[in-house]
């Protein structure tokens, strides 16, 4: 009923595609024409490496009605070096996109025979997410944690309805290039679906 892990983990990547780039001008074909060519590039290679913990446990050995709670926490730290890339205006090496140091999930549930209850909160550090917007910038997307939720009813072997609810805090995506640099803020609230799936 309960599981204890830990993990490390090494990944050296030989080649990954850069996010797409705009050429103004140039010369595409080599005959004079010139073309604003928006097209991705191979990175040269990157070496990551993490840290992986797991725990998590249904505590059947309490009495009922309390033996049917459960959790699950997991949490993943992560470094990279040698992406070959680098702020176009300092100069620092930059991260490997998409890879935040730091990321957890924490999992509460319920589970009878007829129904089952789950709320679970995810949470990852600000990671780029392109080496350089318009003006030349390294843009990152900032910190975040979503919790949702999740409650199911079985009818009978065939028949189960469900309740969904997904951002429940109303957390927003955001992006910025340095501070006071706000590139994007996208926020799409709150949702929530009510359904039933059936088995033939």
């Amino acid at each position: 009923n309960s599981v204890l892990s830990a993990a490390w983990f090494h990944k050296d990547i030989s080649s990954w595609p850069l996010d797409p780039d705009t050429q103004i001008d140039f010369d595409y074909f080599g005959d004079g024409r010139l073309w604003d060519v928006r097209q991705k590039f191979n990175g040269g290679g990157a070496k990551t490496q993490g840290i992986e913990l797991q725990a998590s446990t249904i505590f059947t050995m309490l009495p009922a009605p309390f033996d049917g709670l459960g959790g699950a926490v997991n949490y993943t730290w992560m470094d990279s070096k040698d992406v070959g890339l680098y702020d176009q205006l300092t100069g620092a090496e930059l991260p490997f996109p998409g890879q935040s140091e730091n990321s957890y999930n924490i999992t509460v549930f319920y589970e009878t025979d007829k129904w089952s209850a789950r709320v679970a909160y995810n949470y990852r550090d600000n990671f780029l997410q392109s080496a350089a917007d318009r003006s030349g910038n390294p843009m990152y997307v900032d910190d975040a944690g979503y919790l949702d939720a999740k409650f199911n009813y079985t009818v009978n072997d065939n028949l189960k309805f469900y309740i969904d609810g997904k951002n429940l805090t109303g957390e927003v995506r955001s992006a910025h290039s340095g501070p006071g640099r706000m590139s994007s803020y996208e926020w799409s609230g709150r949702e929530y679906a009510i359904g039933l799936t059936y088995r033939m």
